[in-house]
């Protein structure tokens, strides 16, 4: 069977084909920039108080950044699971 393209799968109203396999690479580099940008967030508003509370930022926006990738990763690898299940069950 031949693969259809992306624009097809995003319009296929049968949801034959899924699209989250193919973006997912995607969702997980757009979550990433979402964590770095909340962790520099977290250090200027630390900053903008005070040095001390800009230091504990920057120890929070390390911990809150390291947990965030973890997280990101693991709902992603969710994702890729379920999918995955699916496709292994699936009758033939």
């Amino acid at each position: 069977m031949e693969e259809k393209n992306f624009f097809k799968k995003v319009f296929d109203f049968s949801f034959k084909e899924f699209v989250t396999l193919d973006i997912i690479k995607i969702i997980y580099g757009i979550l990433l920039v979402l964590v770095g940008i909340s962790a520099i967030a977290c250090i200027i508003g630390g900053f903008s108080s005070s040095f001390l509370a800009g230091i504990g930022g920057i120890v929070i926006a390390v911990v809150v950044a390291f947990l965030g990738t973890i997280g990101a990763r693991i709902w992603c690898e969710i994702v890729l699971i379920l999918f995955r299940i699916e496709a292994n069950t699936k009758k033939k």
